[in-house]
């Protein structure tokens, strides 16, 4: 496995572990479902309603030392015309994520989070609330990923 998705799966199941939704990558979901879905593959299922899925991408790596910054983007769905349980599920996330440090995920160390930016994105075409939250994970890579 990568040391990127160490990281993304480390953070789907401290999320899961935290209460904010539910990461169960074998699960077969449905749309009867009202559990909120996390997703570590960066692909937004159709089903069920409330969704969280985890993007990377790369912001900076350090020249000489074995940090970098990944973007770790949380792209939340809620249920058809429900913003407030969509709020409700940014603000969990937000309070395990924000600040935390020292944080092992696999191979991939986590120095701290930080939100960087929340974007609004409307309304599917199921009339499903989304919005895009956005982390910078500074990060220590394992032996043999390094830049340097």
């Amino acid at each position: 496995m990568s040391f990127t998705d160490d990281l993304l799966q480390g953070v789907a199941a401290a999320l899961s572990a935290a209460g904010v939704g539910v990461y169960d990558p074998a699960r077969v979901w449905t749309a009867a479902d009202t559990a909120v879905a996390i997703v570590a593959d960066g692909a937004v299922p159709p089903v069920p309603d409330r969704v969280i899925v985890l993007t990377d991408y790369p912001i900076a790596d350090h020249a000489s030392q074995p940090n970098s910054t990944i973007g770790v983007q949380l792209r939340f769905r809620g249920a058809p015309n429900d913003l407030t349980g969509l709020r409700t599920t940014r603000d969990a996330a937000y309070q395990y994520l924000q600040s935390l440090q020292q944080q092992p995920y696999g191979t991939t160390h986590v120095v701290q989070f930080l939100r960087s930016s929340s974007v609004p994105m409307g309304q599917d075409a199921n009339q499903r609330p989304e919005y895009a939250d956005n982390y910078y994970a500074d990060t220590e890579l394992p032996p043999g990923n390094r830049t340097y």
